[in-house]
């Protein structure tokens, strides 16, 4: 009989395991993983968490082998359950039938874990898109690559296209975004993504039941700066720089072939050097910096750019993340209904909880 079994063997699981053998050495502790591998989902030099540093999967991979943590590979769960007359869990597998004292799941949204978990009478919520990148047939977004960018990104409302007036009324208040945020986007073809990109279209999921068909954002590329303070700032350069040729000089730290987009955009020839720039040009140019607005819609066809919400509810745990009404069994990572998936670009999170979590488990 195992100690502590541990049921998935991504990141969570992986540093949950490693957490509880420096709580308590002499706890026989295993990590059932249903792939080929610890930490499946993740590439070679990616960095995770632990202690007061940061280690690559290999060195995880490694530490879990050095402490003598059980690995069992290929082990899809096919029955979990409690055991009153030997007062422990048991684990059935294709292999065989293992057991322990106690359980932590951290399976992440595995629907077959989360069915096993409601039949135990563990309240679950409906796994459902959370988060996802942007697609769009505007012609202005150029592939960069890998590129971070910088920007303030809005949600906006859907309206008629009308030509923005370019004279102030008084009368006439600034349209407010429904959201907006600052953060990096990545740019490809046809489609947005990158962290700010998941918190607006995690925002958009959680004010409508449904996902939306068309979204309409505006992306601000220099967030410092707006339409207005941008006309002003491009008659500066015009000033200073009147010999050089436009589309040679990008400026806000833009790639290239982003500013060599945005230029067409606002009608500005590639050989135009800035003394030749008009006036409509300008402030053409500067609502394409400040204001460009783009028809989307969500991108659904990479599930690896898609997040998730969903899993055991968080009122079925205590504080520990302890289940109720089934003691010995624990969750941890994205299994639970808070805790959103991770996502290719997204930004690594790896629970706080974990390690108040195995010095409770290890103690008891």
């Amino acid at each position: 009989m195992f100690d502590v079994i541990i049921i998935g063997g991504g990141a969570h699981g992986v540093i949950t395991a490693l957490y509880l053998h420096s709580e308590n050495d002499a706890l026989h502790i295993a990590i059932f993983e249903k792939a080929k591998k610890l930490l499946p989902f993740y590439v070679e030099g990616e960095q995770f968490p632990f202690g007061n540093q940061t280690l690559p999967k290999a060195a995880l991979q490694d530490m879990v082998t050095e402490k003598g943590i059980s690995v069992f590979k290929s082990s899809a769960i096919s029955a979990l359950s409690f055991t009153s007359e030997s007062d422990a869990w048991e684990i059935k597998t294709r292999r065989a039938v293992y057991s322990a004292r106690k359980v932590i799941i951290s399976s992440g949204k595995d629907p077959g874990i989360l069915a096993q978990l409601n039949a135990l009478g563990i309240a679950t919520e409906e796994t459902q898109v959370a988060a996802f990148p942007l697609e769009s047939d505007d012609q202005r977004l150029v592939a960069l690559g890998q590129t971070d960018i910088p920007v303030l990104l809005s949600w906006v409302k859907i309206g008629p296209s009308i030509k923005k007036i370019r004279i102030k009324l008084a009368s006439v208040s600034e349209e407010k975004p429904l959201k907006q945020l600052e953060g990096h986007i990545r740019v490809h073809s046809g489609k947005i993504s990158g962290p700010v990109v998941y918190q607006i279209t995690q925002y958009i999921t959680a004010q409508q039941p449904s996902l939306p068909g068309s979204i309409k954002v505006c992306i601000n590329w220099a967030p410092e700066y707006s339409s207005e303070g941008m006309c002003n700032y491009l008659l500066q350069v015009k000033e200073m720089e009147p010999r050089k040729t436009i589309s040679r000089t990008p400026l806000f730290g833009l790639p290239g072939r982003m500013w060599s987009s945005l230029l067409k955009a606002a009608q500005i020839g590639r050989e135009m050097k800035w003394e030749g720039l008009g006036q409509e040009q300008i402030t053409e140019l500067a609502d394409q910096l400040t204001d460009m607005r783009l028809m989307t819609k969500p991108a659904l066809d990479k599930t690896g750019m898609i997040a998730y919400k969903g899993g055991v509810l968080t009122s079925a745990t205590d504080e520990h993340s302890e289940s109720r009404i089934k003691p010995g069994l624990f969750f941890v990572g994205t299994v639970l209904s808070d805790q959103l998936t991770a996502v290719k670009e997204g930004d690594k999170y790896i629970s706080g909880t974990i390690k108040t979590l195995a010095k409770k488990i290890a103690l008891a």
